[in-house]
C-alpha cells in the first residue's frame, strides 16, 4: 500500500466512522498532509473524521466528480454501502471490522487492523520509501490541484447558500 501511494500521480482517501472510532483523526490528517492526498468522506457520516474545513477535503464521496482520474483510494474505516470506487482504480480497504472487508466491492489489498495503527505503519512504511526532500517535492504536483478543486466546492457551496438565504420559509 505504501509503494502504491508512493507511485499514485492521483490518490484519495476516503474516511469513514472507524476512523473517529480507533481515534485516528490526527493520524489521517497528519498522512494527508505529509502526502498532500484528498480526502473524502461517507455519507451522512455523524463523525467528525477530517476537519471539512481544511484545503485537502473534498466533501462526500457521494457528491464528488472527481478533476482527474483517480488512480489510487485508500478506504480507512468505511464500509462502502452505498457507493463504491471507480472502475479501474486501484483500491486498499483497511478496517477494524473483518466482516466489511471485500464484501460490497472486491478491493485490491484488504487490511484488518485497528484504523489508528494501520495510518501510523503507512505512514512510516512511507518514510522508509522516501526521503524527506522526496516527500517535500510531492507536495507541488498534488497540492495545488488539490486545493485549487477545494476552492471551486466552496465557492459553488456559497452560491447555493446565497441562492436560498433569503427564503421564507427558510429551506430545510
Amino acid at each position: 500500500a505504501a509503494r502504491w501511494l508512493v507511485e499514485a500521480k492521483n490518490p484519495v482517501f476516503v474516511v469513514g466512522p472507524e476512523v473517529a472510532e480507533d481515534e485516528a483523526e490526527k493520524d489521517i490528517l497528519a498522512l494527508a498532509e505529509k502526502l498532500s492526498v484528498p480526502v473524502t468522506d461517507t455519507e451522512d457520516d455523524l463523525y467528525a473524521n477530517f476537519p471539512t474545513d481544511h484545503p485537502l477535503y473534498w466533501g462526500q464521496m457521494r457528491a464528488l466528480r472527481y478533476p482527474r482520474q483517480v488512480d489510487l483510494m485508500i478506504a480507512f474505516g468505511e464500509g462502502f454501502k452505498r457507493r463504491t470506487p471507480q472502475p479501474g482504480v486501484t483500491t486498499v480497504h483497511v478496517s477494524h471490522d473483518p466482516q466489511i472487508l471485500g464484501r460490497v466491492y472486491p478491493f485490491d489489498l484488504t487490511v484488518a487492523s485497528n484504523v489508528r495503527l494501520a495510518i501510523r505503519d503507512l505512514s512510516d512504511a512511507v518514510d522508509s520509501l522516501l526521503t524527506r526532500d522526496r516527500i517535500s517535492r510531492m507536495r507541488p504536483d498534488r497540492l495545488p490541484p488539490a486545493t485549487a478543486y477545494t476552492t471551486q466546492l466552496k465557492a459553488s457551496s456559497d452560491i447555493a447558500l446565497k441562492a436560498f438565504f433569503d427564503r421564507s420559509p427558510l429551506s430545510w
